[in-house]
């Protein structure tokens, strides 16, 4: 993992999720190594920009959606900037997507986030651990 001092967020992503499945995509921007990889829906903070309107308006620009509660899940690092991430429950179904950034979309089973981890084809890398965590918020152990 890279080394990161200080918190300067770079993006902010969001964990969709409707039953058992996550959704993920594949942005047309990513560089070389990510090129064609799955990853969190999301993007860049504009000047100012709270983390939470950030992902607010990237879900809206991406997927033409919008969600209601969103859950603070953590900051990943990734080439030495930091990417908050939220989640939030989406029962719609989505239409559209914006094809000039995002290349495919699609709902996937933790298992198969797992296997995509696996096989080295998640964007940023921490994107199943990232989902892990959501889940642990939504279903949090008892603790006897």
């Amino acid at each position: 993992m890279n080394s990161v001092s200080a918190k300067s967020y770079k993006t902010a992503r969001c964990i969709l999720h409707s039953k058992d499945r996550f959704l993920l995509a594949v942005h047309h921007h990513a560089k070389a190594p990510s090129r064609g990889k799955w990853g969190l829906p999301g993007g860049h903070t504009e000047s100012g920009e709270q983390l939470e309107n950030t992902v607010r308006r990237e879900l809206t620009e991406e997927l033409k959606i919008q969600v209601g509660c969103l859950h603070a899940v953590g900051d990943y690092p990734h080439n030495d900037r930091w990417h908050r991430v939220y989640g939030a429950e989406y029962h719609g179904q989505i239409q559209s997507f914006d094809q000039k950034e995002l290349q495919e979309i699609g709902w996937h089973s933790l298992e198969r986030v797992f296997e995509l981890r696996e096989c080295n084809q998640l964007h940023a890398g921490w994107e199943y651990a990232a989902i892990c965590a959501y889940v642990k918020i939504l279903n949090p152990v008892e603790l006897t």
